[in-house]
């Protein structure tokens, strides 16, 4: 009997306090909440858990920590609906967690969360985005012994599996979700999640053979390189160094454990623009500019064909690649379809 996971995407949760008070979700961040949701993490890459989750304090002046606590409804809403028998139980587990912190440390919990039930109930997992990221990383903790003992099939939509050009936008200008709704790039740079989703590929620029993102010195030539904490200024060193080491460890990585599960699929959205190259930086371009050059097919967040490209033979020949034409990234698995076929590749 298998069981059923899906792992959602970056800036999907709802959070609450530990008193279990709602502070909202990411989109009240941007309704000038950007302390709410401010990161603290040790110097130490090393030490995966944060020390602070919101720059909230409480009456008596002690720090508030907020926690995800379920996925945003509208964006899955497909996987939501699915319920078997007639006592109408969930076919799908959201596996929550929060997007802001450190991969490694969500891909732990994560690897923590697919060890539960006996041996003879494997998961099926389904994950969009950064979902994917951590399945990743809980594969690599398992080891290709373990793994396939706990998931049976995976199908992960538009994972970020090389990085994304539009991490470096954020931690540069910040996110906007919407019109006048903009996450600060200062918040920004409090999360350690979005610089180990820089791209990890050579970001091209005129006169240049490529600067590398993950490299302290790319910045610090930029200007774009805090002094000590004040992110205010620039991005975090230390944050910087997380990246680093998560990038090193993925680096010649054959991913063993992920080729020995029964079935990898990789979904990609192939009709929205979407940046791979840079012509300025650290003045990224407009989102809006499509020349030809610095935009290629993808989903508007993840290149498609860059992605699969750019990932170790031994894996691409293991895993089934399917692409299809999306709405936008955000809402890739909010089209009724991404669920059906989820059901006929677990089904087969």
């Amino acid at each position: 009997m298998t069981r059923r996971l899906f792992i959602p995407g970056t800036g999907a949760c709802v959070f609450q306090d530990l008193a279990g008070n709602p502070i909202g979700s990411i989109l009240h961040l941007a309704l000038d909440r950007q302390r709410d949701f401010l990161c603290e993490h040790a110097a130490d890459p090393d030490v995966l858990p944060p020390l602070r989750t919101s720059g909230l304090r409480d009456a008596a002046g002690n720090p508030v920590e907020i926690q995800a606590v379920g996925p945003l409804r509208v964006a899955y809403q497909p996987f939501f609906e699915q319920v078997r028998g007639l006592n109408r139980e969930k076919v799908y587990e959201f596996f929550n967690y929060d997007f802001r912190l450190d991969l490694r440390f969500n891909g732990e919990r994560l690897w923590q969360k697919l060890r539960e039930g006996a041996d003879d109930q494997p998961w099926d997992i389904v994950c969009h985005s950064q979902g994917g990221l951590l399945v990743v990383w809980a594969s690599l903790l398992a080891g290709p012994e373990q793994f396939p003992r706990r998931v049976r099939r995976v199908v992960c939509f538009s994972a970020p599996l090389q990085g994304t050009v539009n991490a470096a936008d954020a931690l540069l200008r910040g996110a906007s979700l919407a019109t006048a709704l903009d996450v600060h790039a200062a918040t920004v740079r409090t999360w350690p999640s979005i610089y180990m989703m820089l791209p990890r590929w050579r970001l091209r620029v005129p006169g240049a053979t490529g600067v590398e993102l993950f490299k302290a010195s790319t910045w610090q030539r930029a200007g774009c390189l805090a002094p000590g904490d004040d992110v205010r200024t620039g991005i975090s060193a230390n944050l910087l160094l997380r990246a680093q080491a998560w990038k090193a460890a993925l680096d010649n990585q054959s991913f063993e454990a992920l080729r020995s599960i029964e079935r990898l699929v990789i979904v990609q959205g192939d009709n929205l623009g979407t940046w791979a190259r840079a012509p300025d930086f650290p003045r990224l371009p407009s989102r809006e500019r499509q020349d030809g050059v610095n935009v290629v097919r993808g989903d508007g967040l993840v290149p498609a064909d860059l992605t699969l490209q750019l990932l170790p033979q031994a894996l691409s020949q293991r895993l089934e690649s399917i692409v299809t034409p999306v709405q936008s990234h955000n809402f890739m698995c909010a089209d009724p379809s991404k669920a059906e076929l989820c059901e006929r590749i677990f089904a087969e």
